[in-house]
């Protein structure tokens, strides 16, 4: 098994974890990090070649693991994106308030009079989900 941290400055926001386990690769969490703006908030992605990733795993729907979900999905369109139920309720309200926010960030960063509109964002996303009655264990064959 090999990890490989995609925080790029080591510390809480943008918590993100390559995980390599025999021909699997999975990312784990892909959140943005509070105190930064654009691509400085995002994980290294850079560390991962596009279309390279078979699962996307979020463990729970604070925005420093979720924030950064629709970047990462649409850097790997083919990963299963897998999180429990309850979190798949929430995760789509988590990321229209995360996208409203950077709007008003962006509007109030750059002075322009850029208005935000709160209907630019609709998540559009299909989670695959598992009850956490037993274990889960994914086998070495595809």
């Amino acid at each position: 098994m090999k990890l490989v941290d995609l925080n790029k400055d080591q510390d809480i926001g943008s918590n993100s974890l390559l995980v390599e386990l025999g021909p699997f690769r999975i990312v784990v969490d892909a959140g943005i990090h509070p105190k930064k703006m654009g691509k400085e908030a995002l994980p290294d992605l850079t560390k991962i070649a596009a279309a390279s990733v078979d699962y996307i795993i979020l463990t729970h729907c604070h925005l420093d693991h979720l924030g950064a979900l629709p970047v990462v999905a649409n850097h790997q369109p083919e990963a299963q994106i897998l999180l429990t139920h309850p979190s798949s309720q929430i995760a789509p309200i988590m990321l229209g308030n995360s996208h409203t926010v950077m709007m008003h960030q962006k509007a109030e960063h750059f002075h322009n009079g850029f208005q935000p509109r709160q209907d630019s964002f609709s998540a559009h996303y299909s989670f695959g989900y598992w009850t956490i009655s037993s274990p889960i264990f994914i086998s070495d064959t595809r």
